[in-house]
């Protein structure tokens, strides 16, 4: 994959550096860049688009996308699991060592491979890893089982549960995750390498059930043999 020409001119007079993010599915990168777009230029490479006039939208649907040729402060890169993501992450983890910039490589805990992890850190100082528990977020869908439950308990009524409801989950909000990418990519003191955006308690999936319920007893608890 090559990179363009630029698809946009960063004037020498302008002090902030533009931001790059990249995300197939795009509902962290809009939720990102919405914290974001008051103070920066966000490009969002992603397979949806919303009507932000502070950022520039570069199509990823059934194709690589191509990455600008421009400056960017910080790179996100949101891994959703698929083999066109890992083609293009060499190429946005070299942008990011060419250009000095911090590179933010966000999946979830059960999808991002350990070599792909263990790879990023070894090849660039500046590359941080964040991985994030089971998000969830109002109507917006997540493939994970949190969110699964969430979604049966508002248009089913019942919750059906894995095996004996005992696997464990980690529930935690998007805006939780969000604002603290944004400490995390922004902070001026040193941070670590690897990190991991989970509640601050372990539940099982009967639990959370169990917690759901008592915001509606109506609710009902079945279990999937």
């Amino acid at each position: 994959m090559c990179m363009e020409n630029p698809q946009f001119v960063v004037s020498e007079d302008n002090v902030v550096t533009p931001i790059l993010i990249v995300d197939k599915h795009g509902i962290i990168a809009y939720s990102l860049s919405a914290q974001l777009t008051t103070a920066f230029l966000t490009i969002i490479v992603s397979g949806i688009q919303t009507n932000n006039p502070n950022s520039i939208h570069i199509p990823y649907r059934h194709h690589i996308p191509s990455i600008p040729d421009n400056a960017f402060s910080h790179i996100f890169f949101v891994y959703h699991g698929s083999k066109d993501e890992i083609v293009i992450l060499p190429h946005l983890l070299q942008k990011a060592k060419d250009l000095r910039a911090r590179f933010f490589f966000i999946s979830s805990i059960r999808t991002a491979p350990s070599h792909v992890v263990h790879n990023i850190i070894k090849a660039y100082d500046q590359a941080y890893i964040l991985l994030c528990g089971d998000v969830f977020a109002g109507q917006l869908v997540f493939a994970n089982q949190v969110m699964k439950l969430l979604l049966e308990s508002q248009t089913k009524g019942k919750m059906t549960l894995t095996n004996d409801g005992l696997s464990v989950v980690y529930p935690i909000h998007l805006d939780d995750v969000i604002a603290e990418i944004v400490r995390l990519s922004f902070s001026q003191g040193t941070i670590h390498r690897l990190l991991y955006l989970f509640p601050n308690a372990e539940y099982t999936e009967l639990s959370l059930a169990h917690m759901i319920q008592k915001r509606n007893p109506l609710i009902k608890v079945d279990f999937r043999k």
